[in-house]
């Protein structure tokens, strides 16, 4: 993770307008795939730098350590995210107790090119 950033760095420092589309795999259905460990560094190291970010349901509530369970909740997720740095958030697939459908929500950070929330 860390000799990506430090590529993004390097992109950046030629073209700061690079952008950075992170699809933290890390997990899904409440078990990470990666160590533990790695979870502060997506946290602090990575996603504060990503452009686009496209967490599934667990992957944001790893990072947010916030509980998502209705669209509601990923509203609140998200924009913990764009507060983290993140312009732009896609949970590729949120599952709600409710129902049984799977969810796609997305949210562009106020001053991003004017915000909103979509929902597929």
């Amino acid at each position: 993770l860390r000799a990506v950033m430090e590529t993004l760095r390097l992109l950046r420092s030629h073209n700061p307008d690079c952008v950075y589309v992170c699809d933290p795999v890390m997990g899904d259905n409440g078990k990470l795939y990666v160590p533990e460990e790695l979870v502060p560094i997506y946290r602090e190291e990575v996603v504060p730098h990503a452009s686009v970010l496209t967490p599934n349901q667990f992957e944001a509530e790893t990072l947010t350590s916030l509980k998502i369970g209705s669209d509601a909740d990923a509203v609140v997720a998200m924009q913990k995210l764009h507060d983290m740095g993140v312009k732009i958030v896609v949970i590729t697939s949120c599952a709600y107790a409710e129902n049984e459908t799977i969810t796609l929500v997305a949210s562009r950070a106020q001053g991003a090119g004017g915000g909103g929330k979509f929902k597929i």
